[in-house]
């Protein structure tokens, strides 16, 4: 916290790209939107100050009407903010050994092992979905593990697939973190579903796996994720403490303003992406309520930048008073979230969208100010 951070984004590539730092609180002018976009050659500088406690976030592109495609291309990687609180020094963390990132992805491949992407009607209206799951971008993923107490973040990275996380042999593991910190207390599951743009923390007892294997499954799709093979002796299992972070306290009574977002199949509030459009301004520094209703048959999972909000709702597919920074919305289904903003965006903007990305390019993303 409060270490002052420089990233150079050379643009390699022959198109115009922008570059986001999804769940990083920051100043519009350095957010990576649509605004700030680099030609072949030029460097993107974004400079600033970390606001935040530890979360796990990630970095993809954000060109307008082209995030889809170059995200699928690879354009997305983990960007985590690490802070020696006392909550995360208790919990698994030497990175690669018992702390374990873990990038999902589905891809298409031709014969030769090329991928394919797809841009027509159907994707643009239900996204684009692969027939291959990759994770960490492996094809076929194995791990090998010691028998301990192994703590797994996963990011959702692909365009529009959500997957429903669970273990072959139907174990409970522990829900300890949302992408933007740790939860109050840890929540035992036996499934998590986890839709494109969120990230989630999980422990998992391997103490008396010695010499077992064990496959991380996505259940909506019945495919193999992660194969595990417990092949080293490990540690003794780490009992984790039931009290993992503050519960936040917000005095609903005392916020003023209540806003309302319909989600439609490619449209936000019956409106498409306009860059010449400011949609709305907020106030800097005061909660707002924001309540998203989806009222298509698709799930849509709504992400806004420049901040996290606390979810005020209890349902299947979150969590009461989780902080995050991208929600899934199920078909027919409203949340409300808790919101304020640390930075004024000054001539800038932010951006609120569905990070189904096929829906973002097709105009399902809007533009704030924070006044």
């Amino acid at each position: 916290k409060e270490d002052k951070v420089q990233i150079n984004v050379l643009n390699q590539s022959y198109q115009d790209l922008a570059t986001h730092w999804h769940g990083v609180h920051l100043p519009a002018k350095m957010d990576g939107s649509p605004y700030q976009t680099s030609k072949h050659g030029e460097t993107f500088k974004a400079k600033f100050v970390v606001n935040q406690d530890s979360s796990f976030n990630f970095y993809h592109a954000h060109t307008l009407h082209k995030t889809a495609n170059q995200v699928y291309a690879g354009l997305t990687g983990i960007l985590m903010i690490a802070d020696d609180d006392m909550h995360q020094k208790v919990l698994p963390n030497a990175y690669g050994v018992n702390d374990i990132p873990l990038i999902l992805q589905d891809k298409r491949f031709n014969h030769k092992g090329k991928m394919i992407y797809q841009s027509n009607m159907h994707t643009k209206m239900m996204g684009f979905t692969g027939n291959t799951m990759l994770v960490n971008g492996t094809v076929n993923a194995k791990l090998d593990l010691a028998s301990e107490t192994i703590r797994f973040r996963i990011l959702n990275a692909s365009n529009s697939r959500i997957y429903k996380l669970a273990f072959s042999d139907k174990r409970a593991f522990d829900f300890i973190a949302t992408e933007s910190a740790l939860l109050p207390r840890p929540l035992k599951r036996l499934n998590l579903v986890i839709s494109p743009g969120e990230r989630v923390e999980i422990i998992v007892n391997l103490s008396k796996d010695y010499k077992r294997k064990l496959i991380l499954v996505d259940e909506f799709s019945e495919s193999t994720l992660l194969k595990i093979d417990v092949k080293h002796k490990g540690k003794r299992n780490l009992k984790l403490p039931q009290i993992l972070n503050e519960p936040k306290r917000i005095d609903l009574s005392e916020i003023k303003t209540t806003r309302k977002f319909s989600l439609e199949n490619t449209s936000i509030n019956n409106e498409v992406m306009d860059m010449n459009r400011i949609n709305f301004t907020v106030p800097v520094a005061e909660y707002e309520i924001w309540q998203i209703t989806n009222n298509s048959m698709q799930h849509h999972p709504f992400h806004m930048h420049g901040t996290s909000f606390w979810v005020l709702d209890d349902k299947a597919y979150y969590q009461k008073y989780a902080l995050k920074d991208t929600i899934l919305v199920p078909r027919y289904s409203t949340v409300n979230l808790a919101i304020k903003f640390t930075y004024k965006t000054d001539d800038n903007a932010y951006m609120y969208h569905c990070h189904n990305l096929e829906h973002e390019d097709a105009g399902m993303m809007g533009q704030f100010q924070v006044i």
